[in-house]
């Protein structure tokens, strides 16, 4: 019943911010994954209909971005890039979400591509995954966060792959086969699809490979949404919010800043 529940709440209560990601807790991905899918167009070429098993993965299109410090300076860029006005305080800009790994994957994805294409380098494209997805994480009473999708930057330095996700790993890029193993218990991906999307691709039932809307705006209003959400939870954790400010934890050991 309480499963029940949450599933409405998130279809009915979350689903104006585009297509959340959160998947309550014991809740199998598909039920989540089929409210939402049977609720919002799709077509045979949405980043979910092309889903395929990890090892059918095509990482010849992904851009090349030919140097490990290029992909750091980048990772830097655009997890320290505040641009967006502070929803609880016109003065102050904010960064993205990172700090918030509940739900707004498909905004910081989004507005991580376009920050770091605002560097001159060629947009990452989008790398999805579904499934019964869990992450551990600090920023959560629980100390996790479960998913149904998940979605985050994906670039080549050669024949390395790296996901560009603050949000999971604050500190640096991460091999996209370390990425995925992080959200997946099972090794093998039973149940578990991946999808590699066009720098325009934003939420599952996106077109894949040729998205021409431009979902800046939307974005823009989830992540209003979601930085008033990430200011009540670290309050509620107990975390100072000079981690939204000037002391974020990547540059500080964030217990410090209890």
């Amino acid at each position: 019943m309480r499963a029940s529940f949450l599933l409405l709440f998130l279809l009915f209560s979350i689903n104006s911010i585009a297509m959340p990601a959160a998947r309550p807790e014991g809740v199998d991905f598909r039920k989540v994954r089929d409210l939402y899918m049977g609720s919002a167009r799709a077509t045979r070429s949405s980043a979910n209909s092309v889903s395929t098993r990890f090892e059918n993965l095509d990482l010849s299109k992904i851009p090349d971005w030919k140097s490990i410090e290029v992909t750091m300076a980048a990772f830097r860029y655009l997890r320290d890039r505040s641009f967006i006005i502070d929803p609880n305080n016109g003065r102050v800009l904010r960064r993205s979400s990172w700090l918030y790994p509940q739900d707004g994957c498909f905004a910081r994805a989004h507005w991580a591509a376009v920050n770091v294409a605002s560097m001159g380098l060629e947009p990452p494209m989008k790398f999805f995954i579904f499934g019964n997805l869990n992450v551990k994480t600090p920023f959560s009473k629980s100390g996790s966060v479960s998913w149904w999708y998940h979605v985050a930057p994906i670039v080549r330095v050669g024949k390395r792959v790296f996901v560009l996700d603050p949000a999971m790993e604050m500190n640096h890029p991460l091999d996209y086969r370390e990425w995925a193993a992080r959200q997946v218990k099972d090794a093998r991906y039973k149940e578990t699809t991946f999808s590699i999307c066009s720098p325009n691709t934003y939420v599952p039932n996106s077109n894949c490979e040729n998205e021409k809307y431009n979902f800046t705006k939307m974005a823009t209003n989830a992540q209003l949404r979601y930085l008033s959400a990430e200011r009540s939870n670290l309050k509620n954790l107990g975390y100072s919010l000079d981690m939204i400010k000037d002391k974020p934890p990547w540059y500080f050991n964030y217990e410090d800043l209890k």
